[in-house]
């Protein structure tokens, strides 16, 4: 440990005249009161111009400069001192700062702590990459003493001299472990370490099964034996998690183009599949059954998920249709969508959960709600929709408690 002192700076305030020295100067920086280290070294506050003169132990004073170092000291007591003068004029009092070097296995315990090195280059996400860098430097508001040394370790291998930067190349696919401390003597100080897998694995380009297109809609159907996930974009839009099958409903006419790339187990992604297509029809409200009033309540949609959700998991989302028209109901186009900025700060819904559209969304297959009644999902060949939170790489904790608020849509016209 550096320790720092403040001198006594004489008497007097202004300039110094040619009968009175300058203040004494102050012993900035010097080694531990007790060290076994066998060099020391001084830095030395005086004014500016001042010339420094030194004396180490019975030595006479010599001229000297700041910071001022010795070197092969011997064991025992010390003691420094340090006086200032303007040019040829008297000097001033003496700084003197008194220390002890003892042998290494001396040292009493916990008199010299080695810093803790502190990671500041490591690997970056994704870890794609079969090289790897590691830089470190001391704690905030410390530094290595002299004669400090540093071992690594990779992969609980045995510990080897290094330096900083150090660097490993050729690493297999797989976990790894970094560990790296500080010596100094016969002391060591604690093991900071980096942990990371690297997955040098690509995914291939996925398969798009099949496709199927209606008037204002789209679905695809896709796979990647090796995939951990997917990701899709519409119309050069973000990536964003998906699962198979995916649906896009009230397309407006003309073309798109429906992209597709697989994900590592670590999100490393593959190249893309792209699909493009005509879309001939303009999307439109939902049709309201012609017997209908105008602003009569066509229908509801409700339903919540009777699960806790956690990242990787997920559950049926049973839905609910209730008809309170005096005639049977077709409904059709069941869609639900994550409101989005319904959930808590720092946990987007739109980007943490994914929807399981019912087959019921593109109007392949529609459910009859008798008059004044109800029908609940999975019923009359449609299937429930399900919600699945996401299990990303970033960190998730803003999710814990978090509510998300779902909405519901769907085409309600009057049973043949």
């Amino acid at each position: 440990m550096t320790a720092a002192f403040a001198v006594a700076a004489g008497t007097g305030l202004g300039a110094f005249g040619a009968d009175v020295g300058p203040p004494t100067p102050r012993i900035a920086s010097a080694p531990a009161r007790t060290t076994a280290a066998r060099s020391a070294s001084f830095d030395i506050d005086a004014a500016p111009g001042l010339e420094l003169a030194c004396a180490l132990d019975r030595f006479d004073f010599a001229p000297c400069t700041s910071p001022t170092t010795y070197l092969a000291l011997g064991l025992g007591d010390h003691t420094f001192r340090v006086r200032a003068r303007a040019a040829t004029g008297p000097w001033s009092g003496a700084a003197s700062y008194a220390w002890r070097i003892v042998a290494s296995r001396a040292l009493p315990s916990g008199s010299v702590k080695v810093p803790r090195p502190v990671l500041t280059t490591m690997p970056m996400r994704p870890y794609v990459s079969p090289r790897a860098t590691f830089a470190w430097r001391a704690p905030a508001a410390r530094r290595w003493r002299y004669g400090t040394m540093f071992a690594c370790s990779l992969d609980n291998d045995r510990w080897r001299r290094c330096s900083t930067p150090k660097s490993y190349g050729e690493l297999a696919s797989g976990p790894h472990l970094f560990r790296v401390r500080a010596e100094l003597r016969n002391r060591r100080s604690r093991v900071n370490h980096f942990g990371w897998t690297i997955e040098l694995f690509v995914p291939e380009q996925p398969t798009i099964i099949s496709q199927a297109t209606a008037a204002t809609s789209a679905s695809f159907t896709f796979g990647e034996e090796d995939a951990a996930g997917f990701e899709c974009r519409l119309d050069g839009g973000n990536w964003e998690r998906c699962a198979s099958p995916v649906a896009y409903l009230g397309l407006p006419a003309g073309r798109h183009e429906f992209c597709v790339r697989a994900l590592s187990s670590i999100g490393v992604a593959g190249p893309a599949r792209c699909s493009d297509w005509v879309q001939t029809a303009t999307a439109s409200a939902p049709a309201q059954p012609p017997s209908a009033p105008v602003g009569a309540d066509l229908f509801r949609i409700s339903g919540n998920l009777p699960t806790l959700l956690r990242p990787g998991s997920g559950g049926v989302l049973p839905l609910t249709v209730s008809n309170p028209n005096g005639f049977d109901l077709k409904v059709s186009d069941l869609v639900v969508s994550v409101r989005p900025g319904s959930s808590g700060r720092g946990c987007d819904g739109a980007s943490n959960l994914q929807v399981v559209q019912s087959n019921a969304a593109l109007g392949a297959v529609s459910v009859v709600v008798p008059a004044h009644g109800s029908v609940s999902l999975p019923a009359q060949g449609a299937t429930a929709p399900e919600l699945e939170m996401l299990n990303l790489t970033a960190n998730q904790d803003a999710c814990k408690g978090a509510v998300f608020t779902l909405d519901y849509s769907g085409t309600g016209t009057r049973a043949s």
